[in-house]
């Protein structure tokens, strides 16, 4: 979506690097795979919120999109993975459409929820 691009263009400039997601500690890498976990585990510690790993980003996503009446293929595509069993097979379409679609319903759903007045905003 143009929300989520922009979104992406000002943290790109405010991250100081050529990397989207440079690493914390080396300016010249982007950061890992591991680095958003361990920023999670930071997190809840500094918040003291409930445990939650990276993983209930994807859960909560696939779960939130299936809610929104996204069909189970396109989550699973819209999550990167690949089909299964015979579809895998039999079936090469790809879906661009339908996951472009899935994937703007979440940006807007998520825009919702940042515009809603009533969140408070944590500062560190």
């Amino acid at each position: 979506s143009k929300w989520v691009k922009e979104l992406l263009g000002e943290l790109k400039e405010l991250s100081g690097s050529k990397f989207l997601f440079p690493h914390p500690d080396v300016s010249d890498q982007h950061a890992g795979r591991f680095i958003f976990s361990r920023i999670v585990r930071k997190s809840r510690t500094v918040l003291e919120i409930e445990p939650f790993n990276t993983h209930d980003f994807r859960a909560t996503f696939a779960t939130r999109l299936s809610e929104m009446g996204v069909e189970p293929h396109i989550v699973e595509l819209a999550q990167g993975h690949k089909l299964s069993g015979m579809m895998a097979v039999y079936n090469k379409y790809e879906y661009l459409p339908e996951r472009k679609r899935a994937l703007d319903l979440w940006s807007d759903k998520v825009k919702q929820i940042l515009e809603i007045d009533n969140v408070v905003q944590l500062h560190g």
